[in-house]
């Protein structure tokens, strides 16, 4: 892909570095955000500035420049604990964190643009991504490089709430179908697999995968406070099937543990395995410079930042885990896993590139797609994307 991009450096949070950015692009895929959750606890102004003024810092100027096309990402987060299931669209929007409220703004906005001036907005709503490259701070790469690193007692938070994970390949080709459909425009479109499955079973799943014992440790730090916490996502994917011709790969029970052993291949490559610190909890999305305060909580010492901090684990809960049979979302299985030959033989995934884009979120970048992408779009170019490429849901 070297040579094939230009790289334009800038800040989602300025309106004017945004629209020389996108001067000249056909079309938006616009997931430039701040995304973890736990710190939008901490720092919630810096959200609503980067989530809510970002996207319209993105919208105005595909207005101004008569973009054809904006896809501008959601999150499942938006809808809180369902409220029924599997989740349409119509589900009620419930910001149960700063985080899911800042995008809750940041979809109204571009949906706004649509119905006030017209511009041609897709609003593009992911359930869990998970897969290669994925930041520590999301629990899938957390429990594997933590397996990988040799640690047998594994630190998370609550094992009960439940999720819809979808893989990143399918991810992208979501995003790819909302670039060719003209059926999007105006539109929320779930991306979701139409499975869910607990986080207590995800980690049986990868402990089957990877063929070890474990026992998981309850970490304060990691717990949602009670109201904040979403207990139940599972999507609808009807209405992507029926405008964008989407549907997922890696759907259901199978899927899932396909997309987990390639994940689990790929996270144990020892070349990919020394980028994640496995011993370390990932809270601030960034280390602050060297003369700012750490973003850390009073008890932790003033000289650690939430970036670089070790975690502490309390309440043991032990859970020898990956039994074939599921077992209750609230109980702990003490099951013996199976040993299994690792890394299995399967070829590591390497996901297909975002419709022949990339960039970060102080980065916008231009390149031309394959043709297969979007035939009728050849000269597509910018993006601004989450440093943490694709962690979407």
């Amino acid at each position: 892909m070297r040579g094939h991009f230009e790289v334009f450096a800038g800040d989602i949070r300025d309106p004017h570095g945004v629209r020389t950015a996108m001067a000249g692009c056909d079309a938006v895929l616009h997931l430039a955000a701040l995304i973890a959750i736990p710190y939008s606890y901490h720092s919630p102004d810096t959200y609503v500035d980067t989530n809510v003024k970002g996207t319209l810092n993105v919208v105005q100027a595909a207005r101004e420049l008569g973009v054809s096309r904006v896809i501008h990402t959601s999150t499942s987060e938006v809808y809180g604990t369902a409220r029924f299931v599997p989740i349409t669209e119509d589900h009620p929007l419930q910001g149960q964190s700063p985080y899911s409220a800042s995008k809750i703004g940041a979809d109204q906005i571009a949906l706004s643009f649509y119905l006030s001036f017209g511009t041609p907005v897709t609003v593009l709503r992911p359930f869990n991504t998970y897969g290669p490259r994925q930041s520590a701070r999301a629990v899938i790469p957390t429990i594997i490089t933590q397996i990988a690193n040799g640690q047998r007692r594994i630190q998370l938070g609550a094992l009960h709430p439940t999720r819809d994970f979808n893989y990143v390949a399918d991810t992208v080709a979501g995003f790819q179908a909302a670039l060719d459909s003209d059926q999007g425009t105006g539109e929320v479109i779930n991306l979701g697999s139409n499975f869910a499955i607990s986080i207590g079973d995800t980690a049986r799943a990868i402990v089957e995968v990877m063929g070890v014992d474990i026992d998981i440790l309850t970490d304060d730090q990691r717990l949602r406070p009670e109201k904040s916490k979403v207990e139940r996502l599972w999507a609808d994917n009807t209405k992507a099937r029926d405008l964008l011709g989407w549907q997922p790969s890696y759907g259901g029970l199978d899927g899932f543990h396909r997309g987990m052993h390639e994940t689990a291949a790929w996270f144990t490559n020892p070349r990919h395995l020394t980028f994640y610190k496995a011993d370390r909890y990932n809270l601030c999305p960034f280390l602050p410079p060297p003369s700012s305060p750490p973003c850390a909580r009073p008890s932790v010492p003033a000289r650690s930042s939430c970036m670089n901090r070790a975690s502490t684990a309390t309440n043991p809960v032990t859970c020898r885990t990956a039994s074939p049979r599921p077992s209750s979302p609230r109980s702990a299985s003490m099951s013996t896993v199976s040993k299994q030959t690792w890394p299995p033989t399967l070829a590591p995934a390497t996901p297909a590139p975002l419709a022949g884009w990339a960039s970060s979120a102080s980065t916008a970048t231009r390149s031309s797609p394959p043709a297969a992408v979007a035939p009728s779009s050849p000269t597509m170019s910018r993006i601004a994307i989450d440093d943490e490429t694709l962690e979407v849901g």
